[in-house]
């Protein structure tokens, strides 16, 4: 079997309808040869998919729709606004029955995390993609939809992780706001694609108001590899730096290394993990407004009022 058509379901997230294959140049011969010898797995009718493919993708066309919201972002590694539902977005005119499966969905990738339950929804696609994945909605169209379900930081957090990753454009915004209600559109101004995270996103926006000064992924000398700069999450007033460590693959030897230099600079780190930032906001922010009482020598008063 030529590859390109394993490359070409690659291309699509490793499930695609067959007619799309097939207008991609692949024939019945060869598309049913690939199945013959499990290479590919038939997954419902005209859909195909390799075993890589995702249970909440196949999820989505078992239902007759594509993957949208939340879960649309998350299966391109995006903030999905802490929101595990499997949101599948159905043609307005659609009635929701379901594809039978030809195959044990247990057989595909399950989801990093437990999935939520299935919401649909009926709704026309704003910005179809017809080069994407045809099992999940556009960027921007899941993006409308996170922002009628989820928290407004919530909903910032997804468009700064989208820009951040190039998943959306900076010329897409205007588009995209201008698709929201009026209530959203004020939110433009709290984006910002210099987040790393949806952690540093949240937390960036909550602490506005509290700090005199927020500033995203700054670089200060010393603290990156080899003593060269490396970056913080946040840096407010100037001085005290928030690390929100979301990541499952921190290194706590270099980041206590990282906290020791920052201190001898002369700044006061302190560090959030997910649970807290998550599901004890009100502890972060009580932490960070003690620690903003006392400044380091060298930064104005030592203890603010």
């Amino acid at each position: 079997m030529p590859n390109h058509l394993l490359f070409d379901l690659q291309q699509h997230g490793h499930l695609s309808r067959i007619s799309t294959l097939r207008n991609l140049g692949h024939s019945r011969h060869e598309i049913q040869s690939a199945a013959t010898a499990g290479t590919i797995v038939r997954v419902a009718r005209d859909w195909v998919a390799t075993r890589s493919a995702s249970q909440v993708a196949i999820v989505a066309i078992a239902h007759g729709g594509k993957l949208a919201g939340a879960a649309a972002l998350a299966s391109l590694g995006l903030w999905d606004a802490v929101d595990r539902r499997i949101h599948i977005a159905l043609r307005p005119n659609a009635h929701g029955s379901r594809l039978q499966l030809a195959a044990p969905i247990a057989g595909f990738m399950p989801p990093r995390l437990p999935p939520g339950d299935v919401k649909l929804h009926w709704r026309r696609e704003l910005d179809p993609d017809i080069d994407a994945a045809p099992w999940r909605v556009s960027v921007l169209d899941a993006l409308t939809l996170v922002e009628s379900q989820s928290a407004p930081d919530q909903f910032v957090a997804c468009v700064d992780s989208a820009l951040h990753a190039g998943q959306l454009s900076r010329a897409a915004l205007p588009i995209l706001f201008s698709a929201l209600p009026l209530r959203a559109r004020k939110l433009l101004p709290l984006v910002n694609p210099l987040a790393e995270s949806g952690l540093e996103s949240l937390a960036r926006q909550r602490l506005t108001g509290i700090a005199k000064t927020i500033e995203p992924q700054v670089a200060i000398a010393g603290i990156g590899k080899a003593g060269g700069s490396g970056r913080v999450d946040l840096l407010l007033d100037s001085w005290l730096v928030i690390e929100l460590d979301g990541d499952e693959f921190h290194d706590p030897r270099a980041d206590r290394s990282r906290n020791a230099i920052l201190v001898r600079a002369g700044y006061r780190i302190h560090r959030f993990g997910y649970e807290q930032t998550i599901f004890d906001w009100p502890g972060v922010e009580a932490t960070v407004r003690e620690l903003l009482r006392y400044s380091p020598p060298g930064h104005g008063l030592q203890r603010r009022s």
